[in-house]
């Protein structure tokens, strides 16, 4: 009987480590300041932020157009630029991290009391990126982001002071006015320039609605299909973008759980015929 517990028990856990379970007080909206199932975000600029029903992100679009996929095997892991990176929640920070780069390649979130990101460091070997998160008192948006990066031959900072002029009734930002102060620093050069200047930003949010989310739900986070039509960015293609995980999650899916199904039905077999 002993037996047939333990293999229950690896057979469950092979289960749960295909479907996984997503920490959403930490996931991809909140690292991106952002409340609520959100689906994409449009930004005035030409860029854009598309995510899965998990909340992690699936699909990054800058405002030169640049294209950025993740593909998703479970919700704790993804494949970028054949890379495979592993998600892990320890405590209040999110880590990303490359696999077998000893924790050299990846971006680290920290959040706070309230569930908001407060800082975010990506390192690359010797470049280092960190973002710090300002706000006032318990609101849910940060007033002030203070950017900075090094690298080996310079340096820079930005900060930016954020007025919010519009927001939705989940609390995310429409339409907001930017302060952005720039000062980057040439090592080499031994020079240093000051840059200032205002923006008046604005986006589009939508929210997957309940028969998306119910429906991914039933199918287990399968294998779901979208389309991103690309024309008001430029682009001629149609993107398909994996919201959920890519197809050889499929065979991680059900091969794990077909081997957990035998091994129970295995062990079953061998305790009757013991008894016999």
């Amino acid at each position: 009987m002993k037996k047939i517990c333990l293999l229950l028990f690896w057979g469950i856990c092979g289960i749960l480590e295909v479907w996984g379970v997503d920490q959403e007080g930490m996931s991809g909206w909140k690292t991106n300041c952002l409340y609520g199932k959100v689906k994409s975000v449009n930004y005035n600029d030409g860029s854009f932020l598309v995510f899965n029903t998990t909340g992690n992100v699936v699909q990054v679009v800058n405002s030169e157009k640049y294209i950025t996929v993740f593909d998703y095997i479970n919700s704790h892991r993804y494949i970028l630029q054949d890379e495979f990176y592993d998600i892990e929640i320890d405590g209040n920070v999110r880590k990303e991290v490359k696999e077998h780069s000893n924790g050299c390649i990846g971006t680290f979130y920290i959040f706070d009391k309230l569930g908001r990101v407060c800082k975010s460091v990506r390192t690359d070997y010797g470049d280092l990126e960190e973002v710090e998160y300002i706000y006032k008192g318990n609101e849910p948006l940060p007033w002030k982001i203070k950017e900075s990066e090094s690298w080996e031959t310079g340096m820079s900072v930005q900060v930016s002071e954020i007025c919010y002029l519009k927001t939705d009734s989940l609390g995310n930002w429409l339409e907001r006015e930017v302060k952005y102060t720039t000062k980057e620093v040439n090592y080499e050069a031994a020079d240093s320039t000051f840059i200032t200047k205002k923006s008046r930003e604005s986006c589009e949010i939508t929210y997957f609605t309940a028969e998306e989310l119910t429906r991914a739900k039933e199918c287990s986070n399968d294998v779901k299909q979208f389309l991103v039509q690309t024309q008001d960015i430029g682009l001629q293609t149609t993107i398909p973008i994996i919201a959920g995980q890519n197809k050889g999650s499929l065979w991680w899916k059900y091969g794990l759980t077909g081997g957990g199904i035998c091994f129970l039905m295995i062990g079953i077999v061998f305790y009757f015929r013991k008894r016999k």
